[in-house]
């Protein structure tokens, strides 16, 4: 059915597309969902057309989200034995992919949860097979990409928008008192993902929006977010000078 390396799998789901969608629905062998994952999302072609890419993020560019990547890093599956050991192989890994990711995609860059995804595929496929994979999954592929998943502010202030062209021509009856209850309570079927997020979609958000996050996010962290970044620089040039090392040397096998 998948042939080695993957080689027959193209012909076998053109000739048996519900065979192969009945059989994943049942469940993929754990020995086999590295390889098939990378399959059924495109990701093993964006990989062959793209040599050498994935070594040049990781060793040669740089990324404006390094720091809050290394922050988490450790919140990653922090009881996994993979990623335990502080600057170890796994924690290595999942810094690069974060890293690659951050810099191939700078529109979304790093965005926290990217990494329990990362971490994930991590455990079925070396570092630049899982990058390569996040690609596929966020831009697109085959599949629909779920990039907007992770373009947070914005995502939210769609959503918001869509709710209240929505509930428009009922919103602007109500008197002002009733205004804050009915925001806290929009009806079914202004909630309705299949009639919401085509709506909130459809309203392009200004990269203005953006700049205010940032600004947002700085004051939250006050006083204390310079003498954090302190903290971490010498955990950043340990991830720097592990990124800087041959990727053979940091690439994951299958577990």
């Amino acid at each position: 059915m998948i042939g080695a390396g993957g080689s027959d799998w193209k012909h076998y789901v053109r000739r048996n597309p519900h065979v192969v969608k009945r059989r994943i629905r049942k469940g993929i062998p754990d020995c086999l969902r590295g390889l098939v994952w990378q399959l059924i999302s495109g990701s093993r072609d964006l990989l062959l057309m793209n040599p050498g890419v994935y070594e040049t993020l990781v060793i040669y560019e740089t990324s404006t989200s390094e720091l809050e990547i290394i922050r988490d890093i450790s919140r990653t599956f922090p009881s996994h034995i993979f990623f335990q050991q502080r600057h170890g192989t796994g924690q290595r890994s999942l810094y690069n992919v974060l890293k690659a990711y951050s810099v191939y995609d700078r529109d979304v860059g790093y965005v926290q949860g990217m990494g329990f995804i990362a971490g994930l595929l991590l455990l079925y496929m070396s570092e630049e097979d899982a990058f390569w994979l996040i690609v596929a999954l966020l831009k697109g592929a085959v599949h629909a990409p779920m990039e907007g998943l992770y373009q947070s502010m914005k995502v939210v202030f769609q959503v918001g928008l869509a709710l209240l062209r929505f509930c428009h021509d009922d919103l602007v009856k109500l008197p002002f008192e009733e205004l804050l209850h009915s925001l806290r309570n929009f009806p079914d079927e202004a909630t309705d993902p299949d009639t919401l997020l085509p709506l909130a979609l459809s309203f392009k958000v200004s990269s203005h929006l953006e700049e205010l996050e940032k600004d947002y996010r700085k004051r939250l962290e006050g006083p204390n977010a310079s003498s954090s970044n302190k903290r971490l620089q010498p955990l950043r040039s340990t991830m720097n000078g592990a990124g800087s090392q041959p990727l053979s040397n940091l690439s994951v096998g299958k577990k």
